[in-house]
């Protein structure tokens, strides 16, 4: 879960900097490496931590969640700022 809030993080500094200064989406790219490689590590360390029982896959869905929703954040970005081009 630390690794996806690290991931979330990052999206939102890039959201904030984008705020104040419209120049800085040159750095989309890596912004978009950074996050999904912390959300990869994330989404492994969590499957990794699986159990059998129904009760820890609760526990674990969270993580697991938050992780994966990270690979759809470029994508709507993408088309967040289709919408501010026009």
């Amino acid at each position: 879960m630390m690794l996806a809030s690290i991931a979330w993080g990052v999206w939102w500094v890039f959201f904030f900097v984008l705020r104040l200064d419209h120049d800085a989406i040159v750095v989309l790219p890596w912004v978009r490496a950074g996050s999904f490689g912390l959300a990869s590590l994330g989404l492994l360390v969590a499957l990794f931590s699986l159990r059998a029982t129904r009760t820890w896959f609760v526990f674990v869905l969270f993580p697991i969640l938050a992780n994966a929703s990270l690979f759809f954040v470029p994508w709507l970005v993408e088309e967040w700022l289709a919408t501010l081009d026009r």
